[in-house]
């Protein structure tokens, strides 16, 4: 048998919510002035839908660097959600992140603002997150299967940046 875990239907309409929800929430629960926070981050597209969608529900503003790669379409998903400012810069993700590290958060944070850096993948409080996931396969199987503690015995996830396999693992 085959189960589905249908991370799509997380309200950004990706796995990513979940990890980057958890890094965004752990860091404003850590911050000396939460209302200074803003969230800054960077991304090929789901990840920063996930992040505005955090934000949003925390509260807080959010802004997104995204790669001239990323289309229109992802871009008015993230202002619709609530993103304070989708901006464009690079041919890559690694080129708009640089801009956003280097020149987006370096004025903000001089500026007064407490900056949390939001990466799409690479971050523990990300795999923290993402590692619930095992825990609902668990209880979802063993509600299905009338097993306790049930277990898949082979698990398949999306590798791309690691974040999502890191928390599986």
């Amino acid at each position: 048998r085959v189960f589905l875990k249908l991370e799509n239907l997380q309200l950004s309409g990706s796995f990513k919510a979940r990890g980057i929800g958890h890094l965004m929430q752990s860091a404003l629960s850590a911050s000396p002035n939460p209302s200074t926070v803003h969230f800054f981050s960077s991304s090929g597209g789901n990840a920063g839908l996930a992040a505005v969608h955090s934000a949003v529900k925390l509260g807080k503003p959010c802004t997104v660097v995204v790669p001239l790669t990323t289309k229109p379409m992802m871009q008015e998903k993230m202002r619709a959600a609530g993103a304070t400012e989708v901006l464009q810069h690079g041919a890559s993700w690694q080129e708009a992140d640089d801009y956003l590290r280097n020149q987006i958060i370096k004025t903000a944070a001089e500026k007064g603002k407490d900056c949390v850096y939001v990466p799409p993948f690479d971050h523990p409080d990300i795999w923290k997150g993402h590692s619930s996931l095992i825990d609902e396969v668990s209880v979802q199987l063993s509600q299905l299967t009338g097993e306790d503690d049930a277990a898949p015995e082979v698990l398949a996830c999306s590798v791309g940046g690691g974040g999502l396999f890191n928390g599986v693992m």
